[in-house]
């Protein structure tokens, strides 16, 4: 028994080499799409807010048109999730004819994963597209 138990000793650092291999493995994964699926819903927000803000606004008395406003209110709301706008690229404009006219907002950013085991996208992409509140 005692024999038994000696070789015993260094199987239990084997197996837990072998289980945690795989389990780190897996939460990297999970880190790295949780991650991503965070940064995605950060900027999805932004760009719909900031086509939001742009098409519901007075539209007589605004200093600047929809498409410049779409494209300022999501530069304010990257800053605000922490997001570089200079690493961003943001189109807006407008499609159809009053009184159905549409604002389409597009956005592309890099994606750089949190630790970069699991391959993951490396742009992120947003469109999102509205009624303009006010038209001719």
């Amino acid at each position: 028994m005692i024999r038994l138990a000696r070789f015993r000793r260094g199987a239990t650092a084997i197996e837990f080499a072998l289980v945690s291999s795989a389990f780190f493995f897996m939460l990297f994964g999970i880190m790295d799409w949780g991650w991503l699926f965070f940064r995605r819903s950060q900027f999805m927000d932004a760009v719909l807010d900031g086509t939001r803000r742009a098409v519901t606004r007075s539209q007589t008395d605004a200093t600047l048109p929809p498409i410049e406003a779409a494209i300022t209110y999501t530069e304010a709301n990257l800053t605000a999730y922490g997001i570089d706008p200079a690493s961003t690229t943001i189109n807006a404009n407008y499609e159809g004819t009053s009184p159905s006219e549409v604002l389409i907002v597009t956005a592309w950013m890099p994606y750089n994963p949190l630790i970069g085991l699991w391959p993951t996208p490396t742009t992120i992409n947003a469109q999102m597209s509205m009624y303009l509140e006010i038209q001719d």
